[in-house]
């Protein structure tokens, strides 16, 4: 609902903003009642139709948002690549999240709104069962009233003083017979629906402020084309304006501002008005691009995102294998332990990491972020039944080269272990900088190291001697997947 509601506000702004600078002082008057009631109707049912947008062409855009150095023989040259993921760690025993508490102000906007709606409904109702009743030419039920207030129209209701009855009977009458005949209430009462709904946009107030505007000019428009003095209307306008109509859904006859509706009555709109009104196409079409649900490569998948931690510790763990089960689409945690995968519902994501125990977590809400705590626990894989690998290939990826396997079944490892690994780090601190990095690398099927770029870095130099520690690594012991070395991507933190 929140979704849909956040969509609806964003369409019907977009679309209103060209409207109120394009069209809003033209004379065209059905025609930007059509437009308005168009936007009402379009912001209201878009969100709603399923629809997609294949959005592959912008995967670049979902790198790390990090100044990061490139390494790989060009150790001053500096990248800039686009966030993953910026979601924060969500604690588990705290189940409200923002969300649910913006939910929770928007309903209670919705009750207050609806309860202020009846009470006007309830309070018209009463207001027009006063007075003295009879009924006009075209069938509408005039109401009399002694009160000396101002003139309108709700339905097929036409509420009158009796002094302005017996002054200015057939000049006021015809008014609000107009507001009848063009059903003016009916467009009062969608936008009062929708304005429930986005009771929280400034722009929807606006949009019925412009809308109740050209009621009162089509009217005008309508009694003048009938034959009626425009100067001796006007100076009735002039005569009415200090009072005003103070219920939900009526047109009242001064209800618009009195200057801007005698400059309506006297101008003829430009020749390009309806050119244009053809600027509105482009900003439709970005709404519904806005409103699409986003696939990357196949329509019906979905972006889910999360944060992987220690279970002991509670520390975010960078270099987690992510893959979605049964395919080969799988991603790696970054250095805060966040991650985002596209997919669809329902399918099972395995998380794999070098000393934890082997998790898959069923996909179902893409909206809540997933967060989980790997167990320690060693994973013996037992290989005795897989055929001997002497005929097994893998295969190699578009370019001819070696495929990069993002989940294997032995992962690489320095020479000698983890220990060695620490070991040859701090002695191998020629440059003697303190300081924080996060290094990818890839370690190739041979075992040597290659496409290092430091992600993440407490300053330049600590990104400089990070990545120069790395290539001068000696060959590690490469992942295997059946049996056979592969090359497999590697996040390794770093702290001198």
């Amino acid at each position: 609902m929140l979704n849909y509601t956040i969509q609806s506000a964003t369409v019907l702004t977009l679309l209103y903003w060209v409207f109120f600078a394009l069209l809003s002082r033209e004379s065209l008057h059905r025609m930007n009642r059509i437009i308005l009631l168009g936007i009402l109707l379009i912001s209201a049912v878009l969100p709603l139709i399923p629809h997609s947008v294949d959005f592959s062409f912008l995967e670049f855009l979902e790198e790390n948002e990090e100044l990061v150095q490139e390494v790989n023989g060009q150790a001053d040259e500096l990248v800039l690549l686009q966030p993953v993921a910026t979601l924060l760690p969500m604690p588990e025993s705290n189940p409200w999240i923002w969300k649910e508490w913006l939910g929770v102000i928007y309903l209670f906007g919705i009750c207050i709104y609806l309860i202020v709606l009846v009470f006007k409904f309830i309070q018209l109702a009463r207001f027009l069962k006063k007075g003295l009743r009879h009924t006009d030419s075209k069938g509408n039920t005039v109401v009399l009233m002694n009160d000396d207030l101002s003139s309108f129209s709700v339905f097929h209701y036409i509420v009158m003083s009796i002094d302005d009855y017996e002054h200015h009977k057939s000049v006021i009458l015809l008014h609000e017979q107009e507001h009848i005949r063009l059903g003016h209430t009916w467009d009062l009462l969608g936008l009062s629906l929708v304005q429930g709904i986005q009771w929280f946009n400034p722009f929807v107030w606006l949009m019925g402020r412009d809308l109740k505007a050209i009621h009162e000019y089509e009217a005008d428009k309508a009694v003048l084309a009938l034959g009626t003095d425009p100067k001796s209307y006007q100076y009735l306008l002039v005569e009415k304006t200090v009072k005003q109509a103070a219920f939900l859904l009526v047109n009242g006859f001064n209800h618009s501002q009195l200057k801007n509706r005698i400059v309506m009555m006297n101008k003829r709109s430009h020749h390009l008005a309806w050119v244009r009104a053809m600027a509105l196409l482009p900003v439709l079409l970005l709404s519904f691009v806005l409103t699409a649900q986003a696939s990357v490569s196949a329509e019906g998948k979905e972006t889910f995102s999360g944060t992987v931690a220690s279970a002991e510790s509670g520390k975010p763990m960078p270099g987690v294998s992510i893959v979605v089960l049964g395919t080969t689409n799988g991603t790696l945690s970054d250095a805060d332990g966040h991650f985002t995968i596209n997919t669809e519902k329902g399918k099972k994501l395995m998380f794999s990491f070098m000393g934890c125990k082997l998790t898959t977590v069923s996909l179902k809400n893409p909206e809540k972020p997933i967060v989980l705590k790997l167990q320690k626990e060693t994973m013996l894989i037992d290989l005795k039944d897989v055929p001997a690998p002497t005929s097994f290939t893998f295969p190699e990826d578009n370019d001819g080269e070696e495929m990069v396997f993002v989940v294997v079944e032995e992962k690489a490892q320095f020479p000698g272990g983890v220990s060695e690994l620490n070991k040859y780090i701090k002695e191998n601190n020629k440059a003697g900088v303190k300081g924080k990095a996060t290094v990818k690398f890839t370690v190739n099927a041979d075992g040597t190291i290659s496409n290092v770029h430091v992600s993440k870095s407490s300053n330049r130099n600590m990104a400089k001697a990070a990545g120069e520690l790395v290539k001068s690594m000696p060959k590690w012991k490469p992942a295997r997947q059946r049996g056979v070395a592969v090359s497999t991507d590697y996040l390794l933190p770093l702290t001198f």
